[in-house]
């Protein structure tokens, strides 16, 4: 509203208002306000950093359980393997003279290749590859018939 706008005892009390003596701030505000400003921009890099600390800490230790994680799944991965199998690869030697018997026209070298190979395979477990697209129902069935390699 405009001064003119109003009512003539408004006008007067806004006459009288006008006409006061304005409260002036202490003279010390500025270095009070300044001092303070200081000392938060001072503390607060300090506060920051613990943050970070605490933050690449909490970062370390979840590395530190991953790792121990991983290498107790290494171990029992490790313990799982079969204890039947001769250390110093000697069933390898005989699955390879096998292989020599059933297939004469093979080397040496590729019926030990042969060998590896299926006694690398014979270590692997069976899990179903689920694919898109195939319900769990269909996949339970899937592994109730076996591979499909073994029935072909």
């Amino acid at each position: 509203m405009e001064p003119s706008d109003l009512p003539p005892e408004l006008k007067g009390l806004e006459r009288r208002l006008a006409a006061r003596s304005r409260a002036q701030p202490p003279a010390d505000l500025r270095q009070r306000i300044l001092a303070a400003m200081r000392r938060e921009l001072a503390a607060q890099p300090a506060a920051a950093q613990r943050k970070w600390r605490r933050t690449w800490q909490y970062a370390a230790a979840a590395a530190g359980i991953l790792l121990v994680l991983n290498l107790l799944m290494s171990m029992d991965n490790r313990s799982n393997f079969p204890a039947s199998r001769a250390a110093n690869g000697a069933d390898v030697q005989q699955v390879a003279a096998k292989i020599r018997e059933l297939v004469p026209f093979i080397s040496p070298e590729a019926a030990l290749c042969e060998a590896l190979i299926l006694r690398a395979g014979s270590h692997l477990e069976m899990v179903p590859q689920l694919r898109p697209g195939v319900s769990s129902l269909q996949a339970l069935q899937q592994i109730e018939e076996g591979p499909s390699w073994v029935t072909q």
